[in-house]
């Protein structure tokens, strides 16, 4: 079984956005539906994405959404891969 870190550098080796410049941008969903612990899985995973992409060209923004929208940050917010993982930690709040 793969580890979900596995899982998103084997994803990462094929998906140009991990390599070239690119503009991401992460749609979590927040919802009731989903759970603390699956929200928490979900964001592990896209801080395992990031840490393999190439942040500074490839740029990325992460939103939550439930009832409504929260931008977490947007695409000029963080220059560093470093910074971009570190801001993919916030609470689960069910909106």
């Amino acid at each position: 079984m793969f580890a979900l870190a596995d899982m998103a550098f084997n994803f990462c080796m094929n998906f140009s956005a991990c390599r070239d410049p690119a503009d991401v941008v992460f749609a979590i969903d927040a919802s009731g539906s989903v759970g603390k612990d699956n929200f928490y899985t979900v964001l592990d995973f896209t801080k395992d994405l990031v840490m393999n992409m190439n942040i500074g060209q490839t740029r990325v923004a992460f939103e939550t959404f439930a009832n409504n929208q929260q931008l977490q940050f947007n695409l000029n917010s963080h220059e560093t891969r470093d910074s971009a993982v570190a801001a993919i930690s916030f609470p689960y709040r069910y909106f």
